[in-house]
């Protein structure tokens, strides 16, 4: 039986379904001002944790046992996809506030994004370049992070192209005040962001702990990861 706690920490916490232990024995901590990388190969348990920590449906047949932090009612999934993708951005964010919520939210660093962005605000998104797609649906999903204590993204660079270092600036300016925790097979884009890994393999965490240490192992298995990737 899980046992949730009024405070941001997991402590032994194990996933099973059937007969397969889909998390086993993880414990971490997570703080605020921090963002929260979550590594590890396709089936290594990282969507059920934030499903887990998200509180959605879907787990009905999981098992889970030992305790978790209190689930929050103030945080964004950015998994969100459009649910129209004929829609352009101007339908989705009112006409008059498009343009300044765009400049407002990729900000001066990021103006080749605002650029292509600007230029394809009326067009539907499911004709546009697949990075764009992405973009797009990134700039839409935030509309509530700023009024979010946590942020959860799952994979959020992926099919973004050349623009993985402008996703991870904007992820990096919303980190002030809130937990954020972001699922990635992507070694660069963990880089870019990470202030502590969780490194799952399979359900069991091979290692926990601040970014620096990780990129400086000199564990085998760790060493491996950072060579040839996940």
């Amino acid at each position: 039986m899980i046992k949730v706690l009024p405070y941001n920490k997991i402590t032994g916490l194990t996933v099973t379904r059937g007969s397969k232990r889909v998390i086993n024995g993880l414990s971490l901590e997570f703080l605020p001002g921090q963002i929260h990388v979550i590594l590890g190969p396709g089936g290594s348990g990282k969507t059920t944790l934030l499903k887990l920590l998200t509180n959605q449906k879907g787990l009905e047949s999981f098992e889970v046992e030992g305790k978790i932090l209190q689930t929050v009612d103030k945080y964004i999934h950015m998994t969100q996809y459009i649910d129209k993708p004929s829609d352009s951005l101007n339908n989705k964010i009112k006409d008059d506030e498009s343009s300044l919520y765009v400049k407002q939210l990729w900000g001066d660093q990021n103006q080749v994004v605002v650029k292509r962005l600007f230029d394809h605000l009326d067009t539907p998104m499911d004709v546009l370049p697949k990075e764009l797609i992405k973009l797009a649906q990134f700039t839409y999903s935030m509309q509530k992070a700023s009024t979010s204590e946590w942020l959860f993204f799952d994979e959020p660079e992926v099919n973004t192209g050349d623009y993985m270092t402008n996703i991870a600036a904007v992820i990096n300016s919303y980190r002030k005040g809130r937990i954020i925790i972001v699922n990635t097979h992507n070694i660069e884009f963990a880089r870019l962001l990470a202030d502590r890994i969780l490194l799952l393999v399979y359900g069991e965490p091979k290692f926990v702990g601040p970014s620096e240490e990780f990129f400086n192992s000199e564990d085998p298995m760790i060493q491996n990861v950072l060579k040839f990737g996940i």
